[in-house]
C-alpha cells in the first residue's frame, strides 16, 4: 500500500508538472499573439483612417474639378451664344470676333460640330453642347477623381475588416490568457485540465485567426 500511495503521488506530481508547463506555453504564447494582434490592429486602423482621409481630399478636389467644369461651361454657352447671335444676324465679322475667343478646347467641338451640321443639318443637334463629345477636362478630371475616392473608401473598408478581425483575434487569445491563468490557481487536476484545453483552444484559434490576415 505504502508504495501504491508513492507511486500515485509521484503520478499526480509528474501531472501537475506537466499541466504546468503546458500553462507556461500558453500564457507565454497566448502574451506573444495578443501584443502582436494588437500591433497589427492599430497598424491597420491607421490605415484605414489614411485611406479614408485620402478618400475626403479625392472628393473635394473632385468637387473643384467639377465646379471649374460648370464655369468653363457657362463660359462656352455665354461665348457661343454671342457668336450664334452674330451668325444670326450675318455680321460676320463679329461672329468670327466671338469664334476666336473660344476656349481652345472648346473650339474643336464647336469645329466638329459646325462641320457634322453642314454635312447633316436635320440629324446634328442644334449645338455643341449636346454632342457626345463635348466634354470638357475638369470634367473628365472630376469624375477620374471620384472613381479614384470610391477605390481609397473601399480600401479603408477593408482595412477596417482587417483590423477588426484583429481585435477578434485579440478576444480569442484573452480567453487563452484566462483560462491558462485560472489553470494555475486550482488543484483540482480535472479543473485544470478542462481550463488548459479552453486555452489551449482559445489559442490555436487565436493563431489561425492571425495566420490566414495580411500584415502590414
Amino acid at each position: 500500500m505504502p508504495e501504491a500511495a508513492t507511486e500515485a503521488q509521484a503520478a499526480a506530481k509528474r501531472r501537475a508538472e506537466i499541466m504546468d508547463i503546458v500553462a507556461a506555453v500558453v500564457l507565454a504564447t497566448a502574451g506573444l499573439l495578443t501584443a502582436w494582434a494588437g500591433y497589427q490592429a492599430s497598424r491597420w486602423d491607421g490605415e484605414q483612417l489614411a485611406h479614408y482621409t485620402r478618400a475626403d481630399e479625392l472628393r473635394v478636389d473632385a468637387s473643384e474639378a467639377s465646379a471649374h467644369a460648370g464655369q468653363m461651361m457657362i463660359v462656352d454657352v455665354l461665348v457661343f451664344d454671342d457668336w450664334l447671335h452674330a451668325e444670326a444676324a450675318g455680321d460676320a465679322a463679329r461672329a468670327e470676333f466671338y469664334r476666336q475667343r473660344f476656349r481652345p478646347e472648346f473650339a474643336r467641338d464647336f469645329e466638329a460640330w459646325r462641320a457634322a451640321r453642314e454635312r447633316s443639318p436635320q440629324t446634328t443637334p442644334p449645338t455643341p453642347f449636346a454632342e457626345p463629345a463635348y466634354r470638357r477636362a475638369a470634367q473628365t478630371e472630376s469624375a477620374a477623381l471620384v472613381r479614384q475616392a470610391r477605390d481609397e473608401f473601399a480600401a479603408g473598408r477593408t482595412a477596417k475588416a482587417t483590423a477588426d478581425r484583429f481585435v477578434l483575434a485579440s478576444v480569442l487569445l484573452a480567453s487563452a490568457l484566462f483560462f491558462g491563468g485560472i489553470s494555475q490557481v486550482t488543484r483540482r487536476h480535472w479543473v485544470r485540465a478542462v481550463m488548459l484545453v479552453l486555452g489551449l483552444f482559445g489559442c490555436i484559434a487565436g493563431l489561425a485567426a492571425i495566420l490566414t490576415l495580411p500584415r502590414i
